[in-house]
């Protein structure tokens, strides 16, 4: 019987797996370093848009910051799910309120990546 540790997710699982067995048990191991905890949603005033991810993903691009001008569509952040770069638009005309996310931050569906007002 052989014993590995494998994170999924940043979770962090003991297996042991027999010689030409399938898996024999996985049970939850605590992690060697917890994962960072994600950053805290910015206050969304009246006429402000929060804009959540839709999907877990990495962000792989921010090409607007606080203080910019966006009009609706304009490219905010591109967001990699599954090997494919998903772009993330303003949904409204505004002004880039605050940004919650870094380039190659690891995102949640519904975790909050900007305000837009």
């Amino acid at each position: 019987m052989r014993k590995f540790t494998v994170t999924v997710n940043g979770v962090a699982y003991n297996v042991e797996v027999n010689e030409g067995a399938a898996v024999a048990a996985a049970a939850p191991a605590p992690a060697a370093a917890p994962a960072p905890a994600p950053a805290a949603a910015a206050p969304v005033a009246a006429g402000e848009t929060s804009v959540d991810s839709p999907m877990p993903g990495k962000i792989t691009s921010i090409s607007k910051k606080v203080g910019d001008a966006v009009k609706e569509g304009d490219e905010v952040m591109v967001l990699e799910a599954m090997k494919m770069g998903n772009p993330i638009m303003a949904p409204c005309a505004g002004t880039i309120k605050s940004v919650a996310v870094t380039v190659g931050q690891s995102v949640q569906g519904g975790d909050q990546l900007f305000v837009v007002g």
